[in-house]
């Protein structure tokens, strides 16, 4: 599945929680989250904190954002835009799912999703799931090769959210240039390493997003 990426001038930043808002700095707001209504997910990989990091140099674009979302959320099979066959796109999926449990949302289980998506011929905005929304993240570059050695990654891609009857909630651009501390490094294994990256990118990623549901 495929949707154009998304071009933004980089004067459309938008705080987290607010409709379109013009100027200001994209706010990560971690929130507890639970797990239910859904089929059973796989724990998903805990990624380290973003605190290890040398201040990377990112944009977060948001184009369309609403306040809040419907607290279960249909994650779709991350798409590798760039053809190459690098990025972790299972990984990232699974990753994915963490980080928006620990924000509050309740994801569907992946082989619900996957079973659902199959009965829909067209893109993401054209699959219907009652009462959840249907999130995609689209990899459009992935420079991945020195996450375990150096520390390294470079990434861009688009993340959006469809309601049940597929209009537009939130659509975002993300460029990430990640580097980690050569201080910090000596102390890591290479998973660890790609999972401290991992970890800022999907801060970054989900910077501007809506909250769920209040309680």
């Amino acid at each position: 599945m495929r949707i154009p990426a998304l071009l933004l001038p980089l004067s459309l930043l938008v705080s987290c929680g607010a409709p379109v808002v013009q100027g200001g700095q994209v706010a990560v707001v971690p929130a507890a989250g639970t797990h239910a209504d859904s089929p059973a997910q796989p724990a998903p990989p805990r990624v380290s904190p973003a605190a290890t990091l040398v201040a990377p140099a990112i944009a977060l674009q948001v184009g369309v954002t609403t306040e809040t979302l419907l607290s279960s959320l249909a994650i779709l099979a991350v798409e590798d835009a760039t053809k190459r066959g690098a990025v972790p796109v299972d990984f990232l999926r699974t990753a994915l799912t963490g980080a928006l449990m620990d924000r509050g949302f309740t994801p569907l289980g992946r082989g619900f999703v996957d079973g659902k998506v199959k009965t829909f011929p067209g893109g993401p905005s054209e699959v219907r799931i009652a009462d959840a929304a249907v999130l995609f993240f689209q990899v459009l570059e992935w420079n991945g090769k020195h996450m375990q050695g150096k520390g390294r990654l470079q990434a861009s891609g688009t993340l959006s959210v469809y309601g049940p009857g597929g209009e537009l909630l939130h659509q975002a651009r993300m460029d990430f240039r990640g580097a980690l501390k050569v201080t910090q490094m000596s102390g890591m294994t290479p998973r660890k390493r790609s999972n401290t990256l991992t970890g800022q990118l999907l801060d970054t990623l989900l910077g501007g997003f809506p909250a769920p549901p209040p309680l």
